[in-house]
């Protein structure tokens, strides 16, 4: 694990319009969870639009972008689902939770308590029954002063076997890499998964899925 300084898995410069013409390989399902205000539309807005608007808005309604990439060689539609925060707003029966391939769970460097609910967000998805999740951490707004350490963050992700990221969707850091790390993981034998993650106590844990996203596809 560490604080982004990992090795980067650096999205394609190939257009969309090329790679649909190479045909796509998968289709991804990613959803986006979260407390409020974390950052998830943010981050969305920048990886598929390349835009960020400073004035929050509640995000009342499942949101779901697309955007495809090419990553180790292959092509893959990324469908990303971003769910409401707040409880008032959550579909009950969440087909976005139960059906998707991996899981980016965000909170606030600034604000404690969204750290702290990201193990409600990790019940949210075995309360849905799916096993085994691939699930990526990720910390916004690291521009700013933290509130969360850094320490504290790293014993978490190693106790429960997580990749960790710092991003800034207002700075443009490190946007990309939460949805390349994450396909990588979804991609990859389920034999070098298992390999790695046994090593996981003398590895730190933003290095799990690099590891696997330096490893071909099966």
């Amino acid at each position: 694990m560490g604080n982004g300084t990992s090795k980067k898995t650096a999205p394609s410069k190939q257009t969309p319009q090329k790679a649909v013409r190479r045909g796509l390989d998968k289709t991804l399902s990613i959803t986006i969870l979260g407390d409020p205000k974390v950052g998830k539309t943010a981050l969305l807005d920048q990886f598929v639009d390349n835009t960020f608007f400073k004035a929050y808005a509640v995000t009342k309604k499942i949101n779901i972008r697309t955007r495809i990439i090419e990553n180790e060689g292959k092509i893959y539609r990324l469908m990303i689902s971003d769910i409401p925060g707040e409880e008032k707003f959550k579909p009950k029966n969440n087909e976005h939770i139960t059906l998707a391939h991996g899981y980016l769970i965000l909170f606030d460097l600034t604000n404690r308590d969204s750290f702290t609910h990201v193990e409600k967000w990790m019940d949210e998805i075995k309360k849905e029954g799916v096993l085994s999740p691939k699930i990526v951490l990720v910390g916004t707004k690291c521009d700013l002063t933290r509130a969360v350490p850094l320490e504290e963050i790293q014993e978490y992700c190693t106790k429960n076997s997580l990749s960790y990221i710092e991003i800034s969707s207002k700075k443009k850091i490190k946007i990309h890499r939460p949805f390349f790390v994450l396909s990588s993981y979804i991609t990859a034998a389920p034999s070098v998964i298992s390999s790695v993650l046994q090593n996981h106590q003398q590895t730190p844990a933003d290095s799990i899925i690099h590891n696997l996203s330096a490893t071909p596809n099966s």
